[in-house]
C-alpha cells in the first residue's frame, strides 16, 4: 500500500511543522507516519484527511494510478469482517479506537503476507493468539 500523507500535506500548503502543530503531534511523528515507518489509527488518518481537505482514501491511494487497489480493498473488507466476527463471537468490549487499531494492524500484516499471492485469502485464524493477547 502506498501512502500519500506527504503529497496531500504539500497540496494543502502545510509545512511539516504546521501540520504537526495542528494535529498535536511532533514533526518527527508526522514524518514517520508520512514515510510509513510509524502506524497511525483510522481516526487519526481521518483527522489528517480533514486537515488536508481530502478523504482518508486519498491518503492511501497509489500515487502512480490514483486509485486504491481493489486487492487492498478486498483485504480490508475481509479483515474488518473477521475482526468484527471475532469480537462478537468472544463478546469483547473494545473501544472504537482499539477495534480500529486491530483492523489497521491486521490489514497491514495480511496485505504484506498476500502481496506475493494476490489470489490468496485473508486468514485471521493465524492471529488469534495475538488478538487474544491484545484484548
Amino acid at each position: 500500500m502506498k501512502l500519500n500523507f506527504r503529497e496531500m500535506r504539500n497540496r494543502a500548503g502545510y509545512t511539516l511543522e504546521t501540520a504537526a502543530d495542528r494535529m498535536g503531534l511532533s514533526p518527527s511523528q508526522v514524518s514517520r507516519i508520512e514515510s510509513g515507518t510509524s502506524d497511525t489509527s483510522l481516526r487519526r488518518t481521518q483527522e489528517f484527511a480533514q486537515l488536508y481537505g481530502c478523504t482518508a482514501a486519498e491518503l492511501i491511494r497509489d500515487p502512480k494510478d490514483g486509485v486504491v487497489e481493489t486487492f487492498h480493498l478486498t483485504i480490508l473488507k475481509d479483515v474488518i469482517l473477521g475482526v468484527d466476527g471475532f469480537i462478537t463471537k468472544n463478546q469483547l468490549d473494545l473501544t472504537s479506537d482499539r477495534k480500529a487499531e486491530l483492523i489497521v494492524s491486521f490489514f497491514k500484516m495480511e496485505a504484506d503476507r498476500l502481496k506475493d499471492d494476490p489470489t490468496g485469502e485473508v486468514d485471521l485464524d493465524r492471529y488469534q493468539s495475538i488478538i487474544a493477547a491484545l484484548t
